[in-house]
């Protein structure tokens, strides 16, 4: 298969893997490779909080309110950030996005995600050419005690200034879900709350920051043998009660 880098197109999961790693070869010899997966082509990269109506305003109260319902059930963290990351994981709309370094993982919540007959994509990131745009050179760890990022202060605050450009960022794992899904993220600031643009995507003609994979739907049977086989389902992707749950009604289904 000729792959054209201006139009990424695949119609299986061979022509997906083919499409990766042909740019891993060509642009990610040096630097990590993240993949976000879509249920269908058309979605923006944009967090939750930003598809709320009012999410920004009211962002402040969720989060403070968030820690105290948490704290009152012994769900205790040890900074804001960890509970940031709770709140992303069990629903609750945040400035973060989802991203992993696992491809299969990508792909799982594309095609779970999808909509019959309507294409999905997959999206590839170099988080370190990302964070260049932000004058950093490193991907940092919200957990870290020396991040030099602080929620209440940048994001909520927005002192010293707002934030611009999302930012590639990591974890420490601190919940079985993040740990499962080779969980990255990245976080978004305020310029980022447009109903009809997203920032990333505006990337996509940087070439050395982000690819859009466009995925056929009739990829999706492939995509599942592949998942399959390689043990990828959702009690892999959600190890609790509810990915067993899951997981138990997709074998009765199936």
């Amino acid at each position: 298969m000729e792959i054209n880098m201006d139009k990424l197109l695949a119609n299986s999961f061979e022509e997906v893997y083919k499409i990766v790693l042909e740019i891993k070869q060509e642009h990610f010899k040096n630097t990590e490779m993240w993949f976000r997966g879509q249920g269908l082509n058309t979605y923006l990269l944009k967090p939750s909080l930003f598809r709320t109506k009012n999410g920004v305003k009211k962002e402040r109260e969720l989060f403070y309110e968030y820690v105290r319902l948490a704290t009152g059930i012994g769900l205790t963290r040890n900074n804001d950030w960890e509970n940031l990351i709770d709140m992303q994981h069990y629903g609750v709309p945040t400035r973060l996005l989802d991203w992993t370094s696992n491809l299969g993982i990508a792909l799982y919540f594309a095609t779970t995600s999808s909509i019959n007959d309507f294409p999905m994509s997959l999206y590839i990131m170099d988080p370190l050419g990302l964070n260049e745009l932000s004058m950093k050179n490193e991907i940092p760890i919200l957990t870290n005690k020396t991040v030099e990022l602080s929620y209440i202060d940048n994001y909520i605050n927005r002192k010293p200034f707002p934030a611009r450009y999302p930012i590639a960022v990591k974890c420490d794992n601190i919940n079985s879900r993040v740990k499962a899904q080779s969980g990255m993220f990245t976080i978004h600031g305020d310029e980022d709350n447009d109903e009809e643009i997203d920032i990333i995507t505006s990337l996509l003609d940087k070439k050395s920051y982000i690819y859009k994979i466009e995925i056929s739907y009739k990829a999706h049977s492939s995509i599942k043998e592949y998942l399959d086989i390689t043990g990828i389902n959702d009690y892999t992707i959600f190890p609790d009660i509810q990915g067993i749950a899951r997981h138990l009604s997709g074998i009765l289904y199936s």
